[in-house]
């Protein structure tokens, strides 16, 4: 952990790595119909797998994860939250939306 890096105090710090983190949103299709019944995998994207269908044990859709990095200061303190919030960002429905329907157009 880079966090626990920085407690030693005999490791110089120019081989601790910087700390990137992200998170990934999730949604739920709201529909009563199956329209998959396998999961769907697009082309990764950069920081992950792209937002792939999954089905879960209910038998609902869900869509996700997208990845949305999350910024940080120069005291390592998060700007606009943290990496234990877990809150969806709602800012990213559009883009979300428009990457899913390159694989189901018709949502």
């Amino acid at each position: 952990s880079i966090q626990l890096s920085h407690c030693i105090k005999q490791l110089n710090k120019i081989y601790i790595p910087k700390a990137y983190y992200a998170k990934g949103n999730y949604y739920k299709l709201n529909m009563n119909t199956q329209i998959f019944n396998r999961l769907i995998y697009p082309t990764p994207v950069d920081g992950g797998l792209g937002i792939h269908s999954t089905i879960d044990l209910n038998g609902s859709v869900r869509f996700g994860p997208d990845v949305e990095w999350l910024k940080e200061n120069d005291s390592y303190e998060f700007i606009d939250t943290t990496p234990n919030d877990y809150t969806i960002n709602h800012m990213n429905i559009d883009s979300f939306y428009k990457y899913i329907r390159e694989y189901y157009p018709s949502l």
